[in-house]
């Protein structure tokens, strides 16, 4: 449920799913669950509200009462914490954490722990606006049972640098997706997507691509948290704006 509705910008719901979510975890003794789940949550504030310190202070208090550093390296979520962290500007032991979560991988999942390394480091380098590096690495970590996950992280990373065509084909071509289904990811990639491809499509003169993805943007968004609201106020008025230009 949680995914759903962050798709859908109700994110205090989506935090009251997370945090009934960790402490059913915690009460199976699930660790790594739990700590997965206060990363989404921490993520997800730092990412759709702006609030890079709440979503530090969350995964600090969090990690701290769960033991995080004392945990198995596979009860760890590593690869979840590191993003949030990321995400929240906090990425100083960003190297050092990565170097241990490489070291204590066990050795028979060596090869998938380095290309899910792979991915933060690609989204480190987009952190620090290094579009090219951080496509080469998202390239690297393109591997999984979901094939089109990684294209918003190319979109990303083309859009970091600069390049409006190929950040709009692979945004069209995650939201064209058959197997789009409000994964964790795809519940915060989907909103940016159609918003970011209304953004280039009213760019480069295509009013009505503008008008659908602006649209599509607002059919899921419509009903998002009051402090969502202004971005879907901007997008109804260029939704109008556009109309009246193209009569």
């Amino acid at each position: 449920m949680g995914p759903a509705l962050l798709a859908s910008g109700r994110l205090n719901e989506a935090s009251d799913a997370e945090r009934e979510r960790r402490g059913l975890s915690l009460q199976f003794g699930s660790a790594a669950t739990a700590i997965a789940s206060v990363a989404a949550e921490a993520r997800s504030r730092a990412e759709l509200l702006d609030d890079q310190a709440r979503a530090r202070r969350l995964l600090d208090s969090s990690l701290a009462a769960l033991r995080w550093d004392t945990l198995p390296s596979l009860d760890r979520a590593y690869g979840a914490v590191l993003t949030a962290r990321i995400v929240a500007g906090d990425v100083s032991a960003i190297p050092a954490q990565l170097t241990a979560w490489e070291r204590l991988a066990p050795p028979r999942l060596k090869a998938v722990t380095r290309r899910e390394i792979a991915v933060v480091r690609g989204e480190l380098a987009l952190a620090k606006g290094q579009g090219a590096e951080a496509l080469r690495e998202f390239v690297v970590g393109d591997v999984g049972v979901c094939v089109a996950c990684s294209w918003p992280r190319f979109a990303r990373a083309y859009d970091a640098m600069g390049k409006a065509d190929s950040v709009i084909y692979w945004y069209e071509r995650f939201v064209q997706s058959s197997s789009i289904n409000l994964s964790n990811v795809d519940a915060r990639d989907l909103p940016r997507a159609y918003r970011r491809l209304g953004e280039l499509s009213e760019a480069k003169g295509d009013t009505k691509r503008a008008i659908q993805r602006y649209s599509d943007f607002v059919a899921i968004w419509n009903n998002a948290d009051p402090a969502l609201q202004p971005l879907v106020k901007d997008v109804h008025e260029r939704i109008a704006r556009l109309q009246r230009k193209a009569g």
